[in-house]
């Protein structure tokens, strides 16, 4: 799935929702996307892009799902959000902050909070001066590519449902049939590599 089909689809979601909490997902999805559609990516990053949104399921958790996507991001392009050091240096610090009070006492503890923010803070500087960190972009207002394909007339509550269902099941389709040209596309390669090799022998 192209990062401007997912973007549709994430604006649709969100704007049909009124679950606060699905909202603020919807809407980290948005600001990743729109960061990603900024960037200058060659044909086979975009394609791992491509394939990893169509893995996305929305039935899921969707805090898990975002959370596997940014990972896939860190993972795959050394792509963070914002602070993303600091978080995890607070984190390692409260793991650990009970078992240095245990042993070395509250001065141990108030130590290591300040050096995990410090270092936290510069390697998320040094991320950013990378251009590695995801740009914090304004996403309440669709984008005009998207407002003209998805001019939408006043719903009742029920026709609301439908077009929501509508819409996950035409995004679950959509996966589908990709999933199912990648494999397609996958024999094919493989079929050309086997060509190739008995061609050399």
């Amino acid at each position: 799935m192209k990062i401007d089909e997912a973007l549709m689809i994430f604006y649709q979601l969100r704007n049909n929702t009124e679950d606060r909490n699905e909202s603020i997902i919807y809407s980290n999805f948005i600001t990743i996307l729109l960061d990603l559609q900024k960037r200058d990516f060659n044909s086979n990053q975009r394609r791992n892009i491509e394939t990893k949104l169509l893995s996305i399921n929305l039935k899921n958790n969707l805090n898990k799902e975002l959370a596997s996507f940014e990972y896939f991001l860190h993972n795959k392009f050394s792509i963070i959000s914002e602070d993303h050091y600091v978080n995890m240096g607070m984190a390692v610090w409260l793991f650990s902050s009970i078992i240095l009070f245990c042993f070395f006492g509250q001065t141990s503890v108030i130590g290591a909070l300040l050096v995990a923010i410090i270092f936290g803070e510069i390697l998320d500087i040094e991320a950013k001066d990378q251009g590695r960190v995801i740009k914090t972009i304004d996403n309440q207002q669709e984008p005009i590519f998207i407002k003209e394909s998805t001019m939408l007339n006043d719903f009742s509550e029920e026709e609301e449902e439908k077009h929501q269902k509508d819409l996950r099941k035409e995004l679950q389709n959509y996966r589908r049939n990709k999933l199912q040209q990648f494999g397609k596309e996958q024999v094919q390669v493989k079929k050309q590599e086997q060509n190739k090799e008995e061609h050399k022998y």
